[in-house]
């Protein structure tokens, strides 16, 4: 995640100052800012490695990680596709709550149209 990257990056000294910690396990890597009043760098990534389900045991340490790091929330970030069959029972094991949703775009860049009159997305797609 470019977030953690660009966060950990920061001298030592704003670390401290913003209570700015990082967890790296296998691809996944999730950032906690707990001065962050939004909330919005709280997240981690990099779930379903080789589109393999999500279990309780691949986010159990990154739950442990925000309650160590004393931040409010956090954001746990991952495509559909891995999520498993028994997510209802993963959510229930692990107290978590549904919170705001974000949806990732992307298109070849090779091909990418260079005029100005693009069209909205319909939020119904």
């Amino acid at each position: 995640m470019a977030y953690t990257d660009f966060a950990t990056s920061a001298p030592t000294t704003v670390q401290e100052a913003l209570g700015l910690d990082a967890l790296y396990v296998g691809p996944m890597q999730a950032l906690a800012i707990r001065e962050d009043s939004s909330h919005f760098f709280n997240r981690a990534g990099g779930f379903g490695a080789g589109g393999r389900p999500i279990t309780a045991d691949d986010l159990t340490p990154v739950c442990d990680f925000y309650r160590e790091q004393g931040v409010a929330r956090g954001s746990l970030m991952f495509a559909p596709s891995v999520l498993p069959a028994d997510w209802a029972a993963v959510v229930s094991k692990l107290g978590l709550t549904e919170g705001s949703r974000y949806t990732k775009l992307s298109r070849d860049t090779e091909t990418v149209s260079t005029t100005v009159g693009l069209s909205v997305l319909d939020p119904g797609w």
